[in-house]
Order: structure tokens, then C-alpha cells, then sequence
């Protein structure tokens, strides 16, 4: 249970950390935090169920729309807009002049 623990914390970590290299490079990842933010989540969802899932041991459970919603919208509010959003907030507080809204 540890390591399982572990392993997500570490995938998560991977996947804000993703987000924030690549709004080093591209402005408005930065600029707009929510969309770009919710897109990316959608985008990890995706990554995540069609191609980490599949290349695992794991067997993928029976497809139940309300759980593909809900696994879709928790992806890209609660995962990545928060990515975004520390992305920014890191890139803010790295920089000398401020980022521009």
C-alpha cells in the first residue's frame, strides 16, 4: 500500500511538473490558467486511460459513463487547473517582472 501511495504522489508530482516545463516555454499556459489548466487534465485523463493503463498489468474495469464524467471533469478541475495554477504562481515568483494577466 506504501509503494502504491508512494507511486501516485510521484506520478502526480510528474504530471504538475510536466505542466510547469512546458509553461516555461509557451506563455499562455500561464497567462490562462483554467483553460489551459483544464485541457491538460483532460489530456492527462486521456495519457493516463488509453495509454498507462493499457501497457500496465492492470485489467481496465467495464466503461460506466457517469464514472468516465466524473474521472474527466475531477482531471481537469481538481487536477489540472491546480497544476496551472502553481505553475503560475511558481513562474511569478521566479521571475523578475511580473507576468501579465
Amino acid at each position: 500500500m506504501a509503494i502504491g501511495a508512494a507511486l501516485h504522489y510521484f506520478i502526480a508530482l510528474c504530471i504538475v511538473l510536466v505542466y510547469w516545463v512546458a509553461s516555461r516555454r509557451f506563455e499562455v499556459l500561464v497567462r490562462r490558467p483554467i483553460v489551459s489548466g483544464s485541457i491538460y487534465g483532460v489530456l492527462v485523463y486521456l495519457v493516463m486511460n488509453y495509454v498507462v493503463i493499457p501497457l500496465s498489468a492492470t485489467k481496465r474495469p467495464a466503461f460506466l459513463l457517469s464514472w468516465v464524467v466524473c474521472s474527466v471533469l475531477v482531471h481537469a478541475f481538481v487536477i489540472g487547473v491546480p497544476a496551472a495554477l502553481f505553475s503560475r504562481a511558481a513562474i511569478r515568483a521566479s521571475s523578475p517582472s511580473p507576468v501579465p494577466d
